[in-house]
């Protein structure tokens, strides 16, 4: 793998976990205080605006939508074939819709004809949550609370982390899904096609 592709790769991944935030220090809550009570306000955003966790949204959406270009640059200049990557592209719907994606930022919306997905798809409803997960065992358990400065402290044995999620809704706003299983799935067929063309994820 050329040096440009594997560090788009690098690029995308690191884009990626971005979305992502596990150090819950960083995301103390704000403390109220009143003569008769002290409470706690927790949205998890970190002091993020709307502005600023699109910009990270849209990171990941241009790193993947980009993708597809260079890695079929290097499949007719390694391979002499990329029509493999064009099946890609044409059998994911996923790919497809960040693709779209990545367009209207681009171009006026809505696309014509409904974009790559036919589906006009927009990312709506950002906003950054705290994703509690268990390990896969029975009795495993977590949960949170909050220290006297409001710094959060997660009890059990699993994780914790500040997540930032979006939905992705048609022309008529009818949801299609959330964004980071659109990624996910996107992720999982460049993946795939890497290892047809004997390429290691690993290497990124």
């Amino acid at each position: 793998m050329d040096d440009d592709l594997l560090a788009r790769i690098r690029r995308l991944y690191a884009s990626i976990e971005s979305l992502e935030e596990s150090n819950l220090d960083r995301l103390p809550a704000t403390r109220i205080q009143t003569e008769a009570t002290i409470g706690f306000l927790q949205d998890f955003r970190g002091g993020l605006t709307d502005e600023e966790l699109s910009n990270l949204i849209h990171s990941v959406v241009y790193n993947v939508a980009n993708l597809r270009n260079h890695v079929k640059a290097w499949a007719k200049r390694t391979r002499g074939d990329a029509s493999r990557v064009d099946e890609l592209f044409s059998s994911s719907s996923s790919i497809r819709i960040l693709a779209d994606l990545a367009n209207n930022d681009r171009h006026p919306y809505p696309p014509r004809g409904g974009g790559h997905s036919a589906k006009a798809p927009r990312v709506s409803n950002l906003n950054r949550v705290l994703r509690l997960s268990t390990r896969p065992a029975v009795g495993s358990r977590v949960g949170i609370t909050l220290g006297p400065d409001g710094s959060p402290r997660i009890v059990g044995d699993g994780t914790a982390q500040a997540v930032i999620t979006a939905d992705v809704v048609d022309r008529d706003g009818v949801r299609l899904g959330e964004l980071s299983q659109f990624v996910a799935e996107a992720i999982e067929g460049w993946e795939q096609l890497f290892r047809a063309f004997g390429l290691s994820t690993n290497d990124s």
